[in-house]
């Protein structure tokens, strides 16, 4: 990444760990986001029009999520991820390259690839702390909560389809 001239109060060496980090959660995001997508437009699950709503709303979400964590990256003066081709590069989520026909295993694949979401956030979290980087904590504190909402939700949605 190229920098621009600030570092929101950090030091450059700072800026660049934490927007680095940032970049890789960026990254994750934007393959999540076509999961999404994907999970959205290919379901063919039995309760199709809830799912279809619920997704659609987590794509939306997802889509400002993604804009919070580029804005943070440029006010630490580097310029995010911002091509599929760069995202797919250095993501460490995988491109879904299936349909779901059971409900179940759609829900445990958006379970799994959130949790992986949130390691991601974790290790972010890490460094924008080892630099006091107050800013960022916040940000991914707040994206946190919300995934960890979301997997409560898709494990309640899973479990009441089990009963």
């Amino acid at each position: 990444m190229n920098p621009i001239p600030y570092q929101g109060g950090l030091t450059p060496e700072a800026a660049e760990q934490v927007s680095n980090g940032l970049d890789l959660l960026l990254a994750d995001y934007h393959i999540y986001q076509q999961n999404l997508r994907k999970m959205q437009w290919n379901h063919r699950t039995r309760v199709f029009f809830d799912l279809d709503d619920q997704l659609g709303e987590l794509y939306g979400s997802t889509d400002a999520s993604s804009d919070i964590i580029a804005e943070r990256i440029l006010q630490l003066g580097y310029s995010p991820t911002s091509t599929v081709s760069e995202a797919l590069v250095k993501a460490k989520l995988e491109v879904l390259k299936f349909s779901f026909e059971s409900y179940n295993d759609l829900l445990m694949q958006l379970i799994q690839d959130t949790h992986a979401l949130i390691h991601q956030i974790r290790e972010v979290f890490q460094v924008a702390s080892s630099y006091k980087d107050q800013n960022t904590i916040v940000l991914l504190g707040e994206l946190g909560k919300f995934l960890n909402y979301n997997i409560w939700i898709f494990s309640s949605m899973r479990a009441a389809m089990n009963n």
